[in-house]
């Protein structure tokens, strides 16, 4: 306990260092103490300042996400809308007319229009591909999350289920050859055909593995009360199917700059765009991971 010389002689110098003030003492134990105690406060507002910055950047990356998913939902059942295709001739009448309005018309019309007579492939992976992207937006949301636990395990379950049906509408396109390849003329189609069969085949066979593998991971870790590693994988699964969209978008930029007139253009525009969505989105998902862990991290401190 301090006498009162003690205080009378306490000396004590404020030297301004942004936000944090040193407090000098004559004292060497109690020098040391406030120093360790300044350093706990310059690296506990680095912290602060830091999880401000990630809480930032993953509130843009999830209005991204959720702006991506608006537009798969909106791919899905609005226009093209390929899930009802061959079902209505009014959708028939309404697809080549936006085409023709949009200047769209050098696009191959069998990009929609191939999955007609294919029933199977359109209540299997193209219209759940809608719930499943519609599921996101709620899914990721901490406060959905927080007041309606109960609803969120549920969707949960229908998320992740519609992965395993859209993973298998996946199989049944490439047992019927429905893959963009076989969409262009024949001339076009048939350049080095065996060997882009085969890379896009053995491309789509790794990355609906993936798909499937990080949700049933992810599954996995729920029940066994794995939350973070839970929040990872469901991530990682996001970032595995949501470059469909991503990839539509990138095509779309394409064909405005012009970059894809003819037939051979649009092929390699489409398919340089795939790759590119699929490099973003992984990518783009494990940095969330990242900024995740570094907020888990700075919780603790």
């Amino acid at each position: 306990m301090k006498t009162e010389t003690d205080i009378r002689d306490h000396r004590l110098h404020k030297f301004d260092s942004g936000n944090e003030y040193y407090q000098v003492q004559p004292n060497s134990n109690m020098l040391d103490k406030t120093e360790a105690n300044v350093e706990l406060c310059a690296r506990t507002n680095f912290l602060c300042l830091s999880d401000f910055n990630d809480r930032k950047i993953l509130k843009h990356l999830y209005c991204t996400a959720t702006f991506l998913c608006l537009y798969m939902v909106s791919w899905i059942l609005i226009f093209p809308s390929s899930w009802i295709t061959g079902h209505s001739d009014i959708h028939y009448a309404y697809y080549h007319k936006v085409m023709k309005l949009m200047n769209l018309t050098k696009i191959p019309p069998q990009f929609v229009t191939k999955y007609a007579g294919h029933t199977l492939v359109q209540f299997t992976h193209n219209l759940p591909g809608a719930l499943w992207a519609g599921a996101i937006p709620f899914q990721l949301n901490p406060d959905v999350r927080r007041k309606y636990p109960r609803l969120h395990k549920v969707t949960g379950y229908l998320f992740l289920g519609t992965s395993f049906l859209m993973s298998y509408g996946i199989i049944v396109i490439l047992a019927r050859q429905l893959t963009f390849l076989h969409d262009f003329p024949i001339n076009v189609a048939t350049e080095n055909f065996n060997f882009e069969f085969w890379c896009v085949n053995l491309s789509v066979i790794s990355l609906t593995c993936w798909f499937v593998f990080t949700a049933f991971t992810a599954i996995s870790k729920i029940r066994s009360r794995d939350y973070q590693s839970h929040r990872n994988f469901i991530v990682r699964h996001i970032g595995s199917g949501i470059w469909v969209a991503l990839q539509r978008i990138i095509f779309g930029m394409c064909n405005i700059a012009g970059l894809s007139e003819s037939p051979h253009e649009i092929k390699y525009s489409f398919k340089a765009a795939a790759c590119a969505g699929v490099v973003i989105s992984v990518l783009t998902s494990e940095f969330v991971i990242h900024l995740l862990k570094r907020q888990e991290f700075a919780l603790k401190q």
